[in-house]
C-alpha cells in the first residue's frame, strides 16, 4: 500500500474500525453480502480494496483530492483489483446510482453535511459505515443526524477516542 500524500495505510484507528465494520457487512449471513459499495473520500482507496476482497462485485471509489485519486489508481491496480474497482474525482452530488454499502472515514463536520446524498445514493434495506468521528459529542451527533435521515445505528465500535459507526436504511 503506497499512501502517496493520501490518507489510509490502515493503521490509524478510524481506518481500523472501519474496515472492522466493512468486514462485518460481508459476514452476516441472513443478510447476504453487500454487492456494491461506494467508497466515499477514498484516499488510498483501502476501504474499497477491503471491499473487493470481501466479496463485492462493483465498487466506486471517490475523492476531491487529485493526489488521492492518484494514489488511489495506483493502490488499485497494484493490487490487481482494477477488474470491479473505479476510481474517479467524482462530486458526490454527480455519483449515479444507489449502492448496497456506502463507507465514508472522513471528518464528523464533512459526514453531517453529507448525510443527505448519502441518504439517496444507498440502496433500500443498504448499509452505511462512517468513520473518523471522536468519541463523545461527535459520535452522538452523528447518530441523529443520519438517524433524521431515515436510519437506523446498527452498532459502534471504539477504539481509543475514535469511534466508527454502521447504519442501515430503514424508511
Amino acid at each position: 500500500m503506497d499512501p502517496g500524500r493520501a490518507f489510509g495505510t490502515g493503521q490509524h484507528a478510524s481506518t481500523k474500525l472501519a474496515l472492522s465494520l466493512i468486514a462485518s457487512c460481508f459476514q452476516e449471513s441472513d443478510r447476504g453480502r453487500p454487492e456494491t459499495v461506494l467508497d466515499v473520500g477514498t484516499g488510498t482507496a483501502i476501504l474499497a480494496m477491503a471491499a473487493a476482497v470481501f466479496g463485492a462485485d462493483r465498487i466506486m471509489a471517490i475523492d476531491n483530492d487529485p493526489e488521492a485519486v492518484a494514489a488511489a489508481r495506483h493502490n488499485v491496480m497494484a493490487n490487481r483489483l482494477d477488474w470491479n474497482i473505479g476510481v474517479a474525482a467524482t462530486a458526490l452530488a454527480d455519483v449515479p446510482g444507489r449502492y448496497d454499502l456506502v463507507c465514508a472515514n472522513i471528518v464528523h463536520d464533512v459526514l453531517v453535511g453529507m448525510a443527505p446524498e448519502l441518504k439517496r445514493l444507498l440502496a433500500p434495506g443498504g448499509r452505511v459505515v462512517l468513520a473518523g468521528i471522536l468519541c463523545g459529542s461527535q459520535e452522538k451527533n452523528i447518530g441523529r443526524v443520519y438517524g433524521e435521515q431515515g436510519m437506523r445505528l446498527v452498532c459502534s465500535e471504539h477504539e481509543d477516542e475514535w469511534a466508527a459507526l454502521l447504519f442501515e436504511e430503514v424508511s
